[in-house]
């Protein structure tokens, strides 16, 4: 069934300057966006000013949890939260709101699938096993539970499809699970009667748990799969679809369901993959913020990576004082990782290093505005416009593609053969972001592929498995230098950038700092106060970026940095 028949809007990704990119109606699309989920303190007007086109907003189908461990309800009215009912209305006019401020915006909706509590109170079999206090939820192994969800959404699309605003609507993000990001609502994989019938008919009843583990895995990434191949089909495949999921770095864990990426890297219903920006750092800012999915497999495979930038500012509020009725446990939210830093200086650092990050890495963002106002400061607009505008000029370049000599590894397999959540996994991207290397990461099935261009290699080890050993035998045959991430020694930043310099890899810096570099902009972030080198790859002219300063010419840029400061630097040959 195609409800977009009589819809002109179009949108796919396809690769230019040699990554995927967004193109809406043809035409290549700047891949930064924005979102809030407190529509009431939206930021609309002062993104559009900023030269902004793409905005996401969220739409809920139930009225049920968010989150089962904290409990924070949903923040818009559920379309199907009454049974034999559909509300829209608020949904419409935050559109209307959103083309209100910009006319010519493009929308990405934020399509969160929970099924409101009636359904799940009829459906005691097909939810998990557990719960949390608001009971049974939603088992992604159902067949049952799949076919409604895309009944539902096929609803949803149908209503957008006729109204005022479809050629406004270039797209969809399907969302699940707990906090919307494909984690089980009962924080086990998503186990219940479902889960394990599925079991037996995906193994021939194997038995073992590592099995089993890597069964919940490909359960959630077959859902996801599923309802991303009925949107397509819903909307003429005309449009992209895309959704949260691969959070291989930062969820080291068999429980997160996050472990089948591979299952979505070859799916022609998904367009693009998203995750927030790593939240390991986030209480140490004078450190890298790392990817959490292996964005260079995504790359290869033509998905593009959306990153949520949900930075914190010095405007930051708690969510207890912006809408309080929206929490049954405020403590939760009341913490220093909901605090930003304390002035506008600082908080723009931490912009600067989630865009410089997004420029050398060649993916697309959106800042998340959460609890609405985080950004509406002049600077911080003033930034917000500048990063927009540079990232419309580098659509124009011929090669947008990573210029690192060396590849990061992990073999998502290897989670299901670990109780426990690993270490290495987080350290070792720590370890990475600060060593001065650029490095690109990917999951293990692509080594094959992808592994020739590179000139050194690093392995993140949960568990072995055969295929780690037949990569690292390729390493030792080939005479490719390689490191391991065990959680038992992990190494250092100074250990990758020593064993990078000895096999000849450029190191852009010494000191510890982060460094984000491509072909014609360097980025540092300073890890500690004093004086800093950036060394070049050759002799290049180089100034601040967007300045209208002369351009300086030379092999290393030197410079005086606070702790936690970020500059970025244009370069041209």
């Amino acid at each position: 069934m195609n409800l977009y028949d009589k819809i002109s809007v179009t949108s796919k990704v396809d690769f230019l300057g040699g990554v995927p990119t967004l193109l809406v109606n043809g035409k290549p699309c700047v891949g930064m966006a924005y979102i809030t989920y407190l529509w009431e303190n939206a930021c609309y007007r002062s993104f559009s000013d900023a030269g902004y086109r793409l905005f996401s907003l969220v739409a809920q189908f139930g009225d049920r949890f968010l989150n089962t461990v904290t409990g924070v309800r949903p923040f818009t009215k559920g379309f199907f939260s009454r049974k034999g009912e559909e509300d829209y209305s608020e949904f419409d006019l935050e559109v209307h709101k959103i083309l209100d401020a910009c006319p010519e915006a493009m929308i990405l909706p934020r399509v969160g699938l929970g099924m409101p509590r009636w359904w799940d109170e009829e459906h005691p079999d097909e939810c998990c096993d557990t719960g949390f206090s608001e009971g049974r939820r939603g088992c992604f192994s159902s067949p049952k539970w799949r076919n409604d969800t895309k009944t539902f959404l096929r609803r949803f699309i149908q209503h957008v499809a006729e109204s005022d605003y479809a050629e406004h609507v270039c797209g969809y993000q399907i969302a699940n699970g707990n906090t919307e990001e494909w984690f089980s609502w009962d924080q086990a994989g998503s186990n219940g009667k479902a889960a394990r019938e599925g079991y037996a008919k995906w193994s021939g009843n194997d038995g073992s748990e590592e099995s089993f583990r890597r069964y919940l895995s490909v359960a959630a990434a077959d859902a996801i799969r599923e309802i991303a191949e009925e949107a397509k089909e819903l909307t003429g495949r005309k449009v992209v679809v895309g959704s949260f999921y691969g959070y291989l770095f930062e969820v080291p864990f068999w429980q997160s369901n996050h472990h089948a990426l591979q299952m979505l890297l070859r799916c022609d219903a998904i367009d693009f993959l998203c995750s927030p920006a790593s939240y390991t750092t986030r209480l140490t800012p004078e450190l890298d913020w790392p990817c959490m999915v292996p964005v260079a497999s995504l790359q290869k495979h033509g998905k593009l990576y959306f990153v949520e930038l949900d930075s914190r500012t010095f405007l930051t509020r708690f969510l207890s004082e912006e809408r309080p009725s929206a929490l049954i446990q405020p403590e939760c939210y009341n913490t220093k990782l909901w605090q930003g830093p304390a002035t506008e200086t600082a908080s723009l650092d931490v912009l600067k290093m989630n865009f410089a990050r997004q420029y050398a890495g060649g993916y697309a963002s959106w800042w998340f505005d959460m609890w609405g106002g985080w950004f509406e400061a002049p600077g911080i607009m003033r930034s917000m416009k500048e990063f927009y505008h540079k990232m419309k000029s580098v659509l124009l370049q011929d090669d947008r593609t990573s210029i690192a000599e060396c590849a990061a590894w992990l073999d998502e397999t290897s989670f299901a053969k670990v109780d426990s959540p690993v270490s290495c996994c987080r350290a070792g991207c720590i370890a990475i972001g600060q060593s001065g290397i650029p490095c690109d990461f990917y999951e293990l099935s692509d080594f094959n592929e992808a592994h020739g261009k590179y000139k050194m290699m690093l392995f993140f080890v949960p568990a072995r498995t055969a295929a780690l050993e037949q990569a690292e035998r390729v390493c030792r045959q080939g005479g490719i230098p390689f490191l391991e991430f065990v959680s038992e020694r992990e190494p250092t930043a100074e250990e990758v950038r020593k064993t990078a310099k000895l096999n000849h890899l450029h190191c852009w810096t010494g000191g510890g700092d982060a460094i984000y570099a491509s072909r014609d902009l360097v980025g540092i972030h300073a890890a500690s106060g004093g004086k800093k080198r950036i060394f070049l790859p050759k002799k290049m002219s180089y100034r601040p970026m967007g300045s209208a300063e002369k351009w300086q010419t030379g092999a290393v840029i030197e410079l005086e940095m606070k702790r936690t400061q970020t500059a970025l630097f244009d370069l041209k040959k």
